[in-house]
């Protein structure tokens, strides 16, 4: 016979043992709550691949931007780390050792400068497609995605960006990141550096205006709509961009009695704003009597004086019997383009491309709109552009008081290139550049009475055209009237 004790918990140490368990449970449990709270990997929070004002690089550029968030309650140093527009080329671009603290941001260039000198100025070597591409952060193994945006972010266009959510954790409580639950957002406010604002709710339908650009000789009215509820509507008339806090309300048709540049664009809370339509509207009687009312008394300096600015159509020619119904006649005989920009952007003593002609490239470079006005009252193009001084020796205010244009077509400004057959139908029908040349040697403007009396306005066209007929390499030109500003 066998005698067995039986053990019996006390309990007390049945206590112990729940207590122990109990804190077990507690420990597991908070060391998963950690995990879960500390979130994903770094994250691609924000994206803007068409950066036209929101931040400014070192250079002064508007540079295309990638924003990075570290969700983490601790510092992660990226140094390793790739960014990739390339799923073959997951190490496209890789990051310089530098540290991104508990739920900091950091902002990447995507310039395709490709700089690592500066922690506070970094720059990828490659740039955004507006059109939407594949983007990606990568871990310092070269392999393993941490975020990615697949296939692709989605079509942006000015100063829109994309990406992740202001709330992005999941609305369950999990705290299950973005990435697995598809949060993301457009954004008409981007926050580079800071967390994401309130998302866009849609886009204002585009503005309509019941007259066509063109000539008039009869006071035209104009009622601007569009068919979103409770837009608003803003306009300017003085060749500026209108915006929230500048411009006019637009509540009743607009009465046009003189050459007038009608600017408009519409907004709405939460809303993508429409793009800036312009349009132009010509009467050719007051443009002989032009003064220059309202535009400035001086145009740069030369060797430290001012130049006088001259608007108005020599009054011996336009007075002149002979003469003045034919000007009118004359205006309407060739197409005409009307380039339209901000005042400032033309005549401000320190940032004016006509005020200071001497400087040139991307920096002096400023957006504009540009009509195409045909003579028959079929309907032409407007697309916005930048626009540029062009030139050498012209550029000279003793020189020549008149400058010739560039015109660049570029994604920032809207659209990537002119689709018109400007130069007839067996012309290209695609430009990327256009000059508007307003002729210094062997012209009236020119200084020298030599040089005027060898002014001809056919000479360098009629060589152009003669040379492409023979099957030589030849520039394409024609030629047109121009307003600037609405100004002949």
């Amino acid at each position: 016979m066998t005698s067995h004790k039986t053990s019996r918990l006390s309990p007390i140490g049945f206590c112990l043992i729940l207590a122990g368990a109990i804190a077990l449970i507690v420990a597991i449990f908070h060391r998963e709550l950690i995990q879960s709270l500390r979130g994903p990997d770094l994250l691609i929070s924000e994206v803007m691949a068409v950066n036209r004002s929101t931040l400014v690089d070192s250079d002064g550029d508007f540079s295309d931007w990638i924003e990075i968030y570290n969700p983490h309650f601790q510092a992660r140093n990226l140094g390793g780390w790739f960014l990739t527009d390339n799923f073959r080329e997951p190490r496209q671009w890789e990051f310089p050792p530098v540290e991104l603290g508990p739920g900091g941001f950091l902002i990447v260039y995507a310039s395709g400068k490709n700089r690592t000198n500066r922690l506070d100025d970094l720059h990828t070597n490659f740039r955004l497609n507006p059109r939407g591409e594949y983007l990606a952060l990568i871990k310092p193994d070269g392999r393993t995605v941490a975020h990615e945006y697949l296939p692709k972010y989605p079509p942006m266009d000015g100063d829109l960006s994309f990406g992740l959510r202001a709330g992005w954790f999941s609305p369950f409580g999990d705290a299950a990141p973005t990435q697995e639950i598809r949060q993301y957002a457009y954004f008409v406010a981007p926050t580079p550096g800071r967390p994401n604002g309130v998302e866009m709710a849609g886009r204002v339908a585009d503005t309509k205006f019941s007259a066509r650009r063109g000539f008039f000789s009869e006071p035209v009215e104009v009622i601007i709509t569009s068919a979103t509820p409770d837009a608003e509507i803003l306009f300017t008339t003085d060749g500026s961009v209108p915006k929230p806090g500048h411009g006019t309300r637009y509540v009743e048709p607009i009465h046009i009695r003189k050459t007038t540049t009608l600017r408009a664009a519409a907004f709405k809370e939460n809303f993508r704003p429409t793009d800036v339509d312009t349009h132009t509207f010509i009467f050719p009687r007051q443009v002989v009597g032009q003064t220059g009312a309202g535009f400035p008394a001086t145009w740069g300096e030369r060797e430290g004086e001012p130049v006088v600015a001259d608007y108005a159509m020599d009054p011996e020619i336009a007075q002149d019997p002979r003469y003045r119904e034919r000007l009118d006649q004359s205006l309407v005989a060739i197409p005409t383009l009307s380039l339209v920009l901000d005042p400032a952007d033309l005549f401000n003593p320190a940032t004016g491309i006509y005020s200071n002609p001497l400087e040139s490239g991307s920096a002096w470079e400023r957006p504009a709109s540009l009509e195409l006005i045909l003579p028959d009252g079929t309907k032409g193009v407007h697309v916005n552009c930048g626009v540029r001084i062009q030139g050498g020796w012209s550029r000279r205010p003793e020189e020549s008081p008149k400058h010739s244009f560039r015109l660049e077509f570029r994604e920032r400004y809207g659209a990537a290139s002119l689709n018109y057959p400007l130069f007839g139908h067996d012309g290209p029908k695609r430009l990327e550049s256009l000059v508007l040349r307003a002729g210094c040697n062997n012209s009236w403007l020119h200084w020298s009475a030599e040089e005027r009396r060898r002014g001809e306005l056919l000479r360098d066209e009629f060589m152009r055209d003669s040379y492409r007929e023979l099957g030589q390499p030849s520039a394409r030109g024609g030629f047109f009237h121009l307003y600037l500003n609405g100004l002949y």
